[in-house]
Formats: C-alpha cells, structure tokens, sequence
C-alpha cells in the first residue's frame, strides 16, 4: 500500500501480525508464500522512495535510512526529501532467525516470535 495509512477496523485484535490477518476470528487469512524482509514506518513513504529501497536491505547513515547495495541515502528525486531512521519504526530483514525468531534491527529492539520457517528459508 503505497502512501496509505492502515486503519484498525472492528475485527482487529489489536496486535501487529506479519504474514496473516490480524484479527480474533478463528480464520486468520494466513499468507501463503516467502516473506523476505518487513519494514514499518511511523510515515507514507513515497512510491520513489519505495522503489529506491525496495530490492536491498536499508541501514542507518547518521540518521537517515541508507541502502545496503547502493550506498546511497533514500532520496524523492523530486522533494529532495529524505527518510530519516527515526521513523523507522520496526525493521526484520528475516536474517539470523533462531528458535523461530527474529530481532529488530531498528533502533526500537521490537521482538518478533513465532516464526514458521521452512529448511529453505533463513
């Protein structure tokens, strides 16, 4: 969802869940497929942005969020605008799960459990 802030509706059960819905019905909706890497930002990025970022990891450079690959900051070409780190809220790249968990690499050290990982995955 690009430039779109998600709305909690009446079925939410509150919690932040990656790879299927999160509500309290007993269907949860899961996500069939390989997640790669999860980023949430306290903002709408912008679809320029996105597409800067969207094939690396990112890492922070004195603040602003920086790409892995292209060691470069994420830059709108046309707002000049860049993403700062701080609104970064929580940010797993999916590497170095153990015990069917992953760290956030953020500056905000969110935990995430209960990951389903097949042999072929992390």
């Amino acid at each position: 969802m690009i430039g779109e802030t998600l709305e909690r509706n009446s079925s939410a059960n509150g919690n932040f869940e990656i790879g299927r819905k999160s509500t309290d019905n007993t269907n949860k909706e899961h996500f069939d497929g390989a997640i790669d890497e999860v980023r949430v930002f306290d903002r709408a990025l912008t679809a320029d942005q996105i597409q800067r970022i969207v094939y690396q990891e990112i890492e922070n450079n004195g603040g602003n969020v920086r790409g892995a690959v292209i060691p470069k900051d994420i830059v709108d070409i046309n707002t000049s605008s860049t993403i700062p780190w701080s609104s970064l809220i929580a940010y797993y790249p999916m590497t170095g799960i153990k015990n069917s968990t992953t760290d956030d690499y953020s500056s905000n050290t969110r935990f995430i459990g209960r990951l389903s990982v097949s042999a072929d995955q992390g």
